[in-house]
Order: structure tokens, then sequence, then C-alpha cells
């Protein structure tokens, strides 16, 4: 999907931030999961994704990753059917499905669908050990940690954060994958956001659909200029989401509705606002 940038010259309150709870999926970018029937040769699937993943509102400015896994055995570390998608390690309730981002001049808005559920989760297959929440990193112009959205915790709060701060939870069960790191602590407070990370009733694949959800305000951010590069990864505190080399999602964007300055900026600059 192709994207335009709407940049404007000055930093301005275009309107009241529609809050996560509102359903950020649905009334902003437009996305209505539904689940129906596939067939394959001889075997009918009840419970597929049959909606289109592509935004139906603010299209022009949204940015979005999408890798649904549909496959049996949905529970398992070696699934032996794969009608699409790629595999997440450990079946189904480790996949996050996608990714959406976009942003105007006061405001970013963020959602996550994934099937892993807020409480974690204890595969029967590892019963010693209980698997927690990621929490969502987001980098900018070439960064990949510089804030962290605490969601193992509950808070929601936004730090500013450096590659040190962050971890995996457990490396003795965790996927190698690319190195992602999945947890932080410590960091800088920068302010509470408005989290939610719900079920929303849809079953896909014999999982409940989840969605994380978030309201950012781009002062929070340092207010970065209409097209800098974002960067946002959220997976499970295990990396499961990936299988052996295989990367966890992630999603590349531009910021838009920005200051549209020409005059050269670093991110260097900004995080030391909250520093």
């Amino acid at each position: 999907m192709t994207k335009s940038l709407l940049c404007i010259a000055t930093v301005v309150l275009l309107a009241i931030p529609m809050t996560a709870g509102a359903g950020l999926l649905e009334d902003y970018f437009g996305v209505v999961l539904e689940t129906g029937e596939v067939t394959l040769g001889e075997t009918t699937f009840l419970d597929v994704f049959v909606h289109d993943w592509n935004p139906t509102l603010h299209i022009a400015t949204t940015d979005m990753a999408m890798d649904d896994w549909y496959g049996k055995d949905v529970l398992s570390f070696d699934p032996w059917v794969t009608l699409f998608g790629s595999v997440p390690s450990g079946g189904e309730v480790f996949d996050v499905e996608a990714i959406y981002l976009d942003n105007n001049a006061a405001f970013l808005y963020l959602s996550i669908v994934t099937s892993f559920p807020p409480d974690g989760f204890t595969h029967p297959e590892i019963p010693d050990f209980h698997v927690v929440p990621g929490d969502i990193a987001i980098g900018l112009n070439g960064g990949t940690y510089d804030f962290g959205i605490d969601v193992d915790g509950g808070t929601g709060d936004l730090y500013a954060t450096d590659v040190s701060d962050w971890f995996v939870y457990d490396e003795s069960h965790s996927v190698a994958a690319q190195g992602e790191l999945a947890n932080f602590s410590g960091g800088t407070l920068v302010g509470s956001l408005d989290l939610t990370y719900q079920a929303t009733g849809v079953i896909e694949n014999e999982f409940d659909t989840h969605v994380i959800e978030v309201v950012i305000p781009m002062a929070y951010l340092g207010h970065p200029m209409c097209g800098s590069e974002i960067y946002v990864h959220w997976v499970c505190s295990c990396r499961n989401d990936a299988t052996g080399s295989n990367p966890i999602l992630k999603l590349f964007g531009e910021l838009d509705g920005g200051p549209s300055s020409t005059e050269p900026s670093t991110w260097s600059s900004m995080k030391a606002l909250f520093r």
C-alpha cells in the first residue's frame, strides 16, 4: 500500500484525540475483523480471517504491517499444515497478525492485532514457563528502542529508553529470531497513556483475537518532523511470533502531519528533552 505524507508548517491541535477505548482498529483505521469458512482440498476450516486487512479509513496516511498465520496443529512446536503466513514458534497463540499506525500534528494512533492474551500464556509443552506480554518498542530516524510503552506491567506508561534498558524475558525459552528484544526496565518516564489490551470475541484459528491500542501525544515524542522514520514492534516476552531465524513482525513507516522545517534534526537532540 502506498501512502502520502501530510506535512504542515506548524504544530496545531487538529482534533480531540480518539481514545484507545473507542476502538481504533475499526473506528479509526476502518478494519473490521471477520472470520469465515475456507476449503483447502477436502478440508474446510471454519475460523479463518476473511476480511481485507488494508485500512478503509485514513488510507493515504496509514502505515501497516501484516503477517497473519493460519495452520494446524494450532498449538504445537511442529505445525504440520500451513495455509498462509509465517509460522509462529509454538502455534497460533503467539501470532501477531497486524500493526497499524497513523498520526497527525497532535497525536499518534497505534493498533496491534494478536492472538496473545494480556495475562500471558503457559504452553502445555513447557508447563513450567509462563510467557508474559512484551512491551511496545518505538524508534525514530533509524532507532529501534528510543521509546518503550509498558504493556506487561499494565500501566501503559511511555518511557524514553536506550537499547540497554531492553531484554528478553527468559533467554532459555526464547526463539532466537533476529535478536529482537521484548521487554524493558528503567528508562525515563515521559507520560502516562490510555492503553487498552482487550479480547475481541473473534475466534481465529481456535484462539480469541486481541487488540492492543494506544494514542500518543506527538509532544511526548518531541514533535518529530513530518517525514521522520518510525519503527514499531511488539511481541510476547519469548519472541515466539518468530520461528528460528525468521524475524518478528515489525512496522517501518513515516510520520505525517508534523513540522515541515527543512533544518536538519536528529533524534539524539530530541531525546535529550527526556534525559
